[in-house]
């Protein structure tokens, strides 16, 4: 380490008392966090058990949630082969083939080609109990970009754990849901599935043990809020929200950051999306019986961030899709700007929603930070 630091700064050899300041440190930091210790030898001991099938439940900013099924089976030279179907809450459909490697008997690292055509980087960590892996993906070229996954192994005791989609509309004559869970009850009626009142189960379309999917009927004059499911003596609590009209919707992350590129290095981008919430049985936003309902397609724009006189930072930093993606600017100076500043700011990111009612626009806004890049994550000529 230190040998390294000084051939990455060589700077540090002008000052006499660098060098002995140095193994002190060293010294300290081998004694306090030392490469063999017995944690460590029990760490490396153990061996992954986490293989077989597992339930998927998960969430893609601008997507929205999604579930599915993945399987992990091991290969040659410890590399173990992953398939996975996913289904999102708009009905959208993915597959993913990969593979990854356990480290320890916790942590999983691996590799996806997506049906889509991008490839995929898992970092994931297993719970002490050896029953839920959870953690995050995010695309091989744009590490910035990515979706938050919980995968529960298929065995154990019967349990719900989450319903697509998450809310429905009062009233609604009739749609599917699906419901995600391990070990669920077969050969079911319709009378096995119960949501309260005023909601009809009108028939079950299929069961097996990782899923059902039932179609519903919401009556006028169903209560708006958050109700239990309950699966032929198993109950999912506060897992399924009946609402009117949307309350209000956020943009998230409401603090958001990308750094300009597409010159010397990589642009780094900024994902956002539009969730839309009720206000809950008391009408008023932003209050504990609010609850989401989903993510929903806005209108996107940026804004300018006046944190000066006349600032007009959105016509430099970038550009963002009607998906919610913010691309940058490159990372040069912009002979169109006041002292030929390059292309950093700071602006609103706007999305605005409008439903069949025109009473109900909709708008919400998140910041944004466009910064320099990480020059030394990079290579550069």
């Amino acid at each position: 380490m230190k040998d390294f630091h000084l051939a990455s700064f060589p700077e540090e050899l002008n000052s006499p008392d660098w060098s002995p300041s140095a193994d002190k440190a060293l010294n300290d930091l081998a004694e306090r966090f030392p490469l063999d210790t017995p944690e460590w030898e029990r760490e490396r001991g153990q061996r992954p058990v986490a293989t077989g099938s597992w339930m998927v439940w998960g969430h893609e900013p601008s997507h929205g949630d999604y579930l599915g099924n993945v399987s992990i089976a091991p290969g040659a030279d410890g590399i173990y082969q992953t398939i996975t179907s996913m289904e999102f809450a708009n009905g959208e459909k993915e597959e993913r083939t990969g593979e990854g490697v356990w480290y320890g008997g916790n942590a999983w690292r691996g590799s996806a080609r997506s049906s889509d055509g991008r490839t995929i980087r898992e970092v994931f960590e297993l719970s002490p109990d050896k029953e839920i892996l959870e953690g995050r993906w995010f695309l091989e070229q744009h590490p910035e970009i990515g979706g938050e996954e919980q995968r529960y192994l298929d065995t154990g005791p019967t349990k719900i754990l989450g319903i697509l989609p998450r809310a429905l509309k009062i009233p609604t004559s009739e749609t599917n849901i699906t419901i995600l869970g391990i070990n669920l009850p077969n050969n079911l009626q319709a009378s096995d599935l119960d949501l309260g009142n005023n909601v009809k189960v009108v028939s079950i379309l299929k069961d097996t043990s990782s899923q059902v999917v039932a179609r519903v009927s919401i009556l006028s004059g169903t209560s708006v809020g958050l109700r239990d499911v309950h699966l032929r003596g198993t109950v999912g609590r506060k897992l399924l929200g009946f609402y009117d009209t949307y309350g209000y919707i956020r943009v998230l992350p409401e603090r958001g950051g990308a750094r300009m590129g597409g010159v010397d290095v990589p642009k780094q981008l900024q994902q956002f999306e539009a969730v839309a919430y009720s206000d809950g049985q008391d009408g008023i936003a932003g209050t504990e019986d609010d609850f989401e309902i989903g993510t929903i397609h806005a209108k996107w724009e940026i804004g300018n961030y006046y944190y000066t006189y006349f600032a007009d930072d959105k016509q430099f930093v970038g550009t963002i899709d009607q998906n919610g993606l913010f691309t940058p600017s490159l990372e040069t100076p912009n002979q169109k700007r006041p002292e030929t500043l390059n292309n950093a700011g700071s602006v609103w990111v706007v999305a605005r929603y409008v439903p069949p009612d025109p009473k109900q626009t909709l708008q919400g806004r998140a910041y944004l930070l466009v910064a320099a890049p990480i020059f030394v994550k990079h290579d550069m000529p």
